[in-house]
């Protein structure tokens, strides 16, 4: 039984060896090793107002452009209008909302500042500049 202890130590480290990494040959070829590399990639991208970030298999960033993850472009939001300082209506107007008499201060994609506020369920958006 003491003689069979080395010889199978010296089998656990052959086969441990033998499971080293992959060739040069698998790797340039995109074998499943590769691929699974790819799924951890992120990318950021800087923009006018913050940044867009994402992840997945394959990615670019261009800044002040945006990121393509997995073949879908993110974009950049647009940079803010210097005529109306808040932030965008669209998130707003006509969405659900369940604070019944909230209100945001925010501009349309004109540049006019407007207000939305929480009526009956859901944001209703109006001019407050002529």
């Amino acid at each position: 039984m003491k003689r069979m202890k080395p010889g199978l130590l010296a089998w656990v480290v052959v086969v441990a060896m033998g499971c080293g990494g992959a060739s040069s040959e698998a790797l340039s070829g995109g074998e499943v090793l590769g691929d699974a590399s790819r799924e951890l990639a992120g990318c950021t991208a800087l923009c006018d107002s913050g940044s867009v970030s994402c992840t997945g298999a394959t990615c670019s960033a261009v800044d002040y452009h945006g990121v393509t993850c997995g073949g879908t472009f993110y974009a950049c939001p647009p940079p803010p209008n210097p005529s109306c300082p808040y932030e965008s209506c669209s998130p707003y107007s006509g969405q659900a909302c369940w604070s019944p008499g909230a209100s945001v201060t925010c501009c349309d994609a004109a540049g006019g500042r407007n207000v939305c506020a929480c009526n009956g369920g859901s944001w209703m958006c109006m001019a407050v500049d002529a």
